[in-house]
């Protein structure tokens, strides 16, 4: 509707109104043919045994002043009775004139309630078309702040130099087999030696982002799913290196004002995790560079089968299966009764993989085997409950995680089991959901 068409208001008697002046009308008619009634008898009454129009008759002064008090009598009855009739159309009229008002009030209120609503729509899409030139001008500085990367013989620039210098940083030295909390510390001041180093290019290229997602995070007038949609486009055209470099620049102190924006929209989804020099031990064992992408697909889809059951509130027990060719699988199960969730990863010799081929998954499997595997997935894991949202959604002393692997003659496998009296959280989208906000306040 538009805000400048006048709207018409046309006043009409409610069904209530016209029932009490019909109800007023009745009584009218009732009373009024009483009053012609009773002056019809009393007249004839009067009259009764006198002759009618006799004009050489004497004035008879008794008679006369009784017929004189009986029209008296009668003419202020009547009276009387006109005046109540005056009365209830008085109250007819005051009906009629109290409910047009009434109703005119509830039409206008109606009307105003309306217009308030369509201008306080086409002021939040105001500010919506405000947000989104405000937006495109923040991805316009975004874009030019990573495109001052520039290699020092000026050949590559922008994200395809900054490929180079994350490749360059993860070809440094790292060898530490402590644990994995341990390894991450070690590779989180790696890359704060590597930060100083390249700091005037890197602090406006996060200062930028971080400006950016900031924006979008605290924009009113726009709902959470449209927020999401709009660092989606960022995150879809940030690369490997770009995601790689965000998760060391949140743990160091100087981006943990990130931490909070990277949970909240789930910002490193893609991370090629194989990547890190965390897992860099099991990653030297790999062959091939398509092993390894592989590799990084299955933890991203784990990750996400592992949100679903987790998500899933309908099911006392909820299972999702990935298979890997004919003998390979992963198995993740959610008990809600006990808040377990039960991983396993196996190998079924018994399926023949006659006529198929082998995937770059089974090949990366085979080569890890069982025994590294088992390691594999558990740094992998610490990582996904602590490291990736930086220690925020789960603490490591209220989660118990046991592992084991098994072997026969056929099948081999290894189980995880994640046990906590408290919510295991893995995404924002769990804190988020109405059924789970009840149990968060126990992770604080």
């Amino acid at each position: 509707m538009d805000l400048e068409t006048p709207i018409a208001v046309t006043p009409q008697i409610s069904d209530k109104a016209n029932k009490k002046i019909q109800w007023y009308d009745r009584i009218i008619k009732y009373w009024f043919g009483i009053g012609l009634a009773f002056l019809i008898v009393f007249s004839i009454l009067f009259q009764y045994n006198h002759p009618w129009f006799v004009l050489d008759m004497m004035i008879d002064n008794n008679l006369l002043g009784t017929f004189g008090d009986f029209v008296g009598g009668v003419l202020g009855t009547f009276l009387t009775f006109y005046g109540m009739i005056l009365m209830i159309h008085t109250f007819q009229n005051q009906i009629e004139s109290n409910d047009l008002t009434q109703t005119t009030n509830q039409k206008l209120l109606g009307t105003t309630l309306q217009n308030s609503k369509l201008v306080f729509e086409q002021y939040k899409l105001q500010k919506r078309q405000l947000f989104d030139s405000q937006f495109n001008s923040f991805l316009i500085l975004y874009n030019n702040a990573v495109e001052t990367y520039r290699s020092p013989d000026g050949k590559l620039k922008g994200r395809e130099y900054l490929d180079k210098l994350v490749e360059s940083f993860l070809n440094e030295n790292f060898t530490n087999n402590a644990t994995y909390g341990k390894r991450v510390d070690a590779a989180t001041k790696l890359y704060e030696e590597f930060y100083a180093t390249n700091r005037e290019k890197m602090s406006t290229h996060f200062r930028m982002l971080y400006q950016l997602v900031h924006f979008i995070s605290n924009a009113q007038y726009i709902d959470n799913e449209m927020k999401v949609n709009y660092v989606k486009a960022i995150r879809g055209s940030m690369n490997e290196a770009e995601m790689i470099f965000l998760r060391y620049n949140c743990l160091c102190p100087f981006g943990r004002k990130m931490q909070q924006h990277v949970n909240e929209f789930n910002m490193l989804k893609h991370l090629p995790i194989m990547k890190l020099f965390e897992l860099k031990k099991w990653a030297d064992l790999i062959e091939s560079p398509k092993q390894t992408t592989a590799l990084n697909t299955m933890f991203i889809e784990l990750r996400k089968r592992i949100c679903i059951v987790l998500l899933d509130s309908s099911h006392n027990v909820q299972t999702e299966t990935m298979a890997y060719g004919k003998q390979w699988s992963i198995t993740v199960t959610f008990r809600a009764a006990d808040n377990t969730l039960l991983v396993k990863i196996q190998k079924d010799i018994k399926n023949s993989r006659r006529g198929t081929a082998i995937l770059n998954i089974e090949k990366a499997f085979e080569i890890l085997d069982i025994d590294n595997l088992e390691g594999l997935f558990y740094d992998y894991f610490r990582e996904l409950f602590f490291i990736s949202n930086f220690n925020v959604y789960n603490r490591k002393d209220r989660i118990r995680i046991s592992h084991c692997r098994k072997r026969n003659k056929n099948i081999s496998k290894i189980r995880f089991m994640f046990r906590s009296d408290y919510p295991l959280i893995v995404s924002q989208r769990q804190i988020s959901s109405p059924q789970e906000q009840t149990q968060t306040t126990n992770l604080n």
